[in-house]
């Protein structure tokens, strides 16, 4: 899921830049905006994660004439859209969203595995029961940690119901060109990345 999310920035990023054309730019920055949007209808918001990101990227957002193109309302949906997935206060507002959230949906794996990473790294595997009298403490597993961590894993899997979409070729071409395009010019860089 890490290395999809990085391939989809990537892919939103190069996209763009494969154009020296300001206003050819703005019209595909248009165009990842609505891909976000229907990603938020969709409840994916792994892939809007990775849009929004791409789209915050210093490498976009310093493309001033193109923004200049690109229209109130779209910049509006972009500000709606960069407020859902906003990191402060640990993605208080993402986790608001998947709270009581009804699949199917793809939530954003990077807070759960944040999530786990804490459980993890806070909580030893064990916990020393002190002992009776004089005698030594007993070590005993440490169920609250193998409990959060299982809450956590919990959560996550609630949302694996699929999808019920049909398929559009056109759009399923137009990834597997870009894909291809982009597989290309990393074999032509000496760069060797597996698809």
């Amino acid at each position: 899921m890490s290395t999809l999310s990085t391939d989809l920035s990537n892919l939103v990023a190069d996209t763009i830049l494969q154009y020296d054309d300001a206003k050819k730019r703005a019209t595909i920055i248009k165009h990842w905006i609505k891909i976000a949007h229907k990603c938020l209808e969709l409840n994916n918001y792994d892939s809007l994660m990775a849009i929004i990101c791409s789209l915050n990227s210093s490498t976009i957002v310093r493309l001033k004439r193109t923004w200049d193109m690109v229209s109130q309302k779209r910049k509006d949906m972009l500000k709606t859209l960069q407020s859902i997935v906003e990191p402060d206060k640990n993605y208080a507002v993402l986790r608001r969203r998947l709270h009581d959230h009804v699949p199917p949906c793809l939530p954003f794996v990077g807070t759960y595995l944040t999530d786990l990473t804490f459980v993890d790294a806070g909580n030893p595997a064990t916990k020393q029961l002190p002992g009776v009298g004089d005698g030594e403490g007993m070590s005993v597993i440490n169920f609250d940690k193998h409990t959060r961590t299982a809450k956590i894993i919990g959560e996550l899997q609630r949302f694996q119901i699929p999808y019920r979409l049909h398929e559009v070729p056109d759009l399923q071409e137009w990834l597997q060109a870009q894909i291809r395009m982009i597989f290309g010019i990393l074999q032509g860089s000496g760069n060797h990345m597996a698809f």
